[in-house]
């Protein structure tokens, strides 16, 4: 109770009730329980009956209890009154707005958008990668006449497959790595694939 009232005083600016007050009342409830040669325990219907019937402590009680309701004319909202068909209209969006609420300035092209990727600092980065030989050479568009060829796999898929290596009856190791079988020779130290798969090899 102390606690309590105390706290409650804090937040309405109140001067809380002395200490010798709360004693009074506190020794009263024991007395008025019938307790007070126990173990220095009432229960709690004791101390909400005691707070019932004793002025001042129901004077604390009433003071800080919620106030009544007040008995106000409520009026009804007719459906004619609420705006259904507004609350689920958005206005139409164009690629403009869109890129501008999302902040992304490349989300449609509008003249600007090219300049501004143009101007970006990782086009200049590349640009001071271009051999001086070429600067001025026009790239071909055409697809160059030169092609891959694969002289080595470096790896081995262990981290999605377990136990997937094998020996063949030739003694040359069998393995894989991502859509790519090999063979290894470890003799000639030399590597013979398989790439007709077209996904990652997971067993």
């Amino acid at each position: 109770m102390k606690s309590t009232l105390t706290g409650l005083c804090k937040l309405s600016s109140d001067n809380p009730p002395r200490e010798e007050e709360l004693e009074i009342q506190a020794m009263d409830a024991f007395e008025k329980s019938g307790k007070q040669n126990e173990v220095g325990k009432i229960s709690l219907a004791d101390i909400l009956k005691y707070c019932t019937e004793n002025p001042e402590a129901r004077s604390w009680m009433e003071y800080y209890d919620d106030p009544y309701e007040l008995d106000l004319n409520k009026q009804e909202i007719l459906d004619a009154e609420i705006d259904y068909a507004d609350e689920s209209q958005f206005p139409a969006r164009n690629p403009q707005m869109t890129a501008a609420s999302d902040g992304d300035r490349f989300a449609y092209d509008n003249g600007n958008a090219l300049s501004a990727q143009l101007d970006a600092p990782w086009v200049k980065t590349i640009e001071s990668l271009i051999p001086t030989q070429y600067v001025n050479e026009r790239i071909p568009a055409s697809a160059p006449d030169t092609k891959l060829e694969l002289e080595w796999i470096h790896g081995y898929s262990a981290e999605n497959c377990k136990n997937n290596v094998r020996y063949a009856s030739t003694g040359e190791i069998c393995y894989h790595a991502a859509r790519a079988g090999i063979i290894y020779n470890s003799i000639d130290h030399k590597q013979r694939y398989n790439l007709d798969h077209t996904e990652d090899i997971v067993r």
